[in-house]
């Protein structure tokens, strides 16, 4: 019994040095989520935590490479990738690369890839995701590359490879294309845009 025992605590000490759950607290005084002291665990975020990010407003500077397994934006909640910052998702065991319930700003560059060949969604939104001119958001695998729910307006360039549909519209959510805007969708195994609602979403510009 001891030897069981030790075996089955060797495993879940090995899992857990592995995988974290990280939530932010802001503790370190400031929005950056590029300080330690503002996460529960004392370290900044790496491409094995799943994040969550349940208060306040942060930020990721210009600069700053930040990384995650997955990331979840909580309702009331603001997070901006600045210009010249990125934002590296990876994929987990949960249905989505990154969920957004509050406000998601893309400044700079966020990369979501599936690494788990789980069926799941590359973005989901249920809040709001405003993209700038100079933000880039490259998806790629995924069962949908953007599933939208809340409010979507993209002025800069959306990259989607290798998922079933490139995204998934829902009679909910509003999808704006602005007049910057690009989507580029390719390699997709079975469409490309799949409407719930075809008044909801506005293209002003490229779709390739």
């Amino acid at each position: 019994m001891k030897k069981l025992f030790f075996t089955l605590t060797t495993i879940l000490i090995t899992f857990s040095s592995f995988a974290a759950n990280i939530d932010w607290t802001g503790n370190g005084g400031n929005g950056n989520w590029n300080l330690a002291a503002n996460w529960s665990t004392g370290t900044v975020p790496t491409i094995n935590d799943d994040v969550n990010v349940n208060t306040g407003s942060v930020y990721i500077n210009g600069g700053v490479a930040a990384f995650a397994k997955s990331v979840y934006i909580w309702t009331n909640v603001t997070l901006t990738v600045k210009a010249g910052g990125s934002l590296t998702v990876t994929g987990s065991d949960k249905t989505f690369g990154l969920r957004n319930y509050g406000q998601f700003i893309v400044r700079g560059l966020l990369e979501i890839t599936d690494l788990t060949n789980i069926p799941s969604l590359g973005l989901e939104n249920w809040g709001t995701v405003e993209i700038a001119q100079a933000g880039v958001v490259l998806i790629d695998g995924f069962y949908y590359g953007i599933d939208n729910w809340g409010s979507t307006n993209n002025l800069g360039l959306i990259d989607i490879a290798n998922a079933n549909y490139g995204i998934q519209q829902y009679s909910t959510g509003t999808f704006i294309n602005g007049q910057t805007g690009i989507i580029s969708i390719n390699g997709t195994r079975a469409g490309i845009i799949q409407h719930f609602s075809t008044n909801n979403f506005t293209l002003l510009d490229t779709l390739m």
